[in-house]
C-alpha cells in the first residue's frame, strides 16, 4: 500500500472529528501516518512516540527536550521524520497538511500529491 502522511496541529485523541473520519477511511487503502506537533519533556532525548490505532492509522508524536530554539526544533523534527521514513522503507505518495508549520521540516519530501486542508 502507498504511504500517506498527515501533518496536524491537532492531537489524534483530542476529539474524533473530520481529520480522524477521513484518515480512518484512507487507512483502508493507504498506510497512514498521523504526524502530530511535538511534545516537550525535560528528561528525555529526542525521539518519536509511535502508536497504532484500532483503525489502522499510525500516530507519530515527536518528543523533544525542553529549551530548544525554533531552529533546533525544526532540524530535529526533520531528522526524526527522515529516520522514520527510512526505517519504513517507503517514499510517501501523499502529504496532507492540517498545519502549515509542518512545511518547515517536511518541504524536502517529494510527494506525488499534496493536500492543504
Amino acid at each position: 500500500m502507498d504511504l500517506l502522511i498527515c501533518f496536524s496541529h491537532l492531537r489524534w485523541n483530542f476529539v474524533f472529528q473530520r481529520p480522524q473520519h477521513l484518515l480512518t477511511r484512507a487507512a483502508k487503502v493507504f498506510n497512514v501516518l498521523f504526524f502530530e506537533e511535538p511534545i516537550f519533556d525535560s528528561s528525555c532525548r529526542a525521539h518519536l512516540a509511535v502508536k497504532e490505532t484500532e483503525w489502522g492509522v499510525t500516530v507519530v508524536t515527536p518528543v523533544l527536550p525542553n529549551g530548544l530554539s525554533q531552529n533546533e526544533i525544526t532540524l530535529l523534527q526533520r531528522s526524526l521524520l527522515n529516520m522514520l521514513l527510512e526505517n519504513r522503507g517507503m517514499r510517501p505518495k501523499i502529504g496532507w497538511y492540517y498545519t502549515p508549520m509542518a512545511l518547515q521540516f517536511s518541504s524536502h519530501i517529494k510527494f506525488d500529491y499534496v493536500v492543504y486542508d
